[in-house]
């Protein structure tokens, strides 16, 4: 069983302690170990999770971003670029919005390295 699998089961057994299992932030959370698109943990930014369980499901997801090889924005950014030409015409606004973002954020990123150095 590999890390991405672990952590899912983990993710499955908080969401199921607290009563939430089978619901759409659970879904969301956990499909982001299959798609690796951070959007999918943007739901989290909304979900209406009782303290306990945001506390425990924040340490795990800290926890194992903090034991796999980060990907900084930039790299999110080309591997949204690379991944652009299996978009049909029908997911271009969608894509633009999310392509958008992601620059937003590499750019901070660089304009805070630039300022750190």
């Amino acid at each position: 069983m590999n890390k991405e699998q672990i952590v899912k089961e983990k993710i499955v057994s908080l969401f199921r302690k607290h009563n939430m299992e089978g619901s759409i932030t659970q879904l969301f959370v956990c499909r982001y170990f299959d798609t690796k698109d951070i959007e999918d943990l943007r739901v989290l930014e909304r979900a209406k999770l009782n303290p306990q369980l945001k506390m425990e499901l924040t340490n795990l997801l800290r926890s194992y971003f903090n034991s796999t090889n980060k990907m900084t924005p930039y790299e999110q950014l080309i591997k949204q670029i690379e991944e652009s030409f299996n978009y049909s015409n029908t997911d271009a606004e969608e894509y633009a919005k999310k392509l958008k973002n992601l620059s937003l954020v590499a750019l901070e990123e660089i304009e805070r390295e630039f300022k750190n150095a």
